[in-house]
């Protein structure tokens, strides 16, 4: 089974790449900057609104799981906020748009987004149709989302998977806050 995946190089996407790979799917992954060693790499941009020199690979995936994004864990100047929502938006687009070309599209569109879309600071049990929450993540999120679901793509089943703050050995928010632990002497080693 061939499963596409955006954003392969994310921390979520490595680990996800790595576990399908080891349960025997056919994964392969589209990446912005084109890498000539690597043969399951595709190229593509969302700024330009170019997505892969070769859309064939989307025909008859069984999915494509879209993580793509700039990593909202940089600090936010306005500029990198417009990167944040520009590279989520404009990559949703031309991969809807891709799959849409599809003679034999994918079976499962699913595409990250956040828990950033809730209201903060509720008590209250939340799903996908409680009310959006205010502010960036928010807008960034619904922004996402509605890429993904606008688009009808006949025989695709289409979702949205709502993540939390990942935090791994390998991630920057993890690496920054044990270092600020260790120097204020908040806690021993971790691990």
């Amino acid at each position: 089974m061939k499963i596409i995946i955006t954003g392969a190089s994310g921390l979520i996407g490595k680990q996800l790449c790595k576990q399908l790979k080891q349960n025997g799917f056919d994964v392969e992954f589209l990446k912005r900057l084109f890498n000539n060693n690597a043969v399951d790499e595709k190229d593509w941009s969302s700024r330009k609104n170019i997505f892969w020199s070769n859309p064939e690979i989307l025909e008859k995936a069984h999915a494509v799981i879209h993580l793509a994004g700039a990593n909202v864990g940089s600090p936010w100047t306005k500029k990198y906020k417009n990167e944040i929502l520009n590279s989520r938006k404009l990559g949703t687009e031309a991969l809807m748009k891709a799959c849409a070309d599809c003679q034999t599209p994918p079976k499962h569109i699913i595409s990250a987004s956040g828990i950033g879309i809730y209201p903060e600071n509720t008590h209250q049990l939340l799903n996908e149709t409680s009310e959006s929450g205010q502010g960036f993540l928010a807008e960034v999120c619904k922004t996402w989302e509605q890429g993904i679901f606008e688009h009808k793509i006949p025989g695709a089943v289409a979702s949205c998977l709502r993540t939390g703050i990942v935090i791994s050995n390998n991630s920057k928010v993890f690496s920054v806050s044990q270092l600020q632990f260790q120097i204020f002497g908040m806690v021993g080693s971790v691990g």
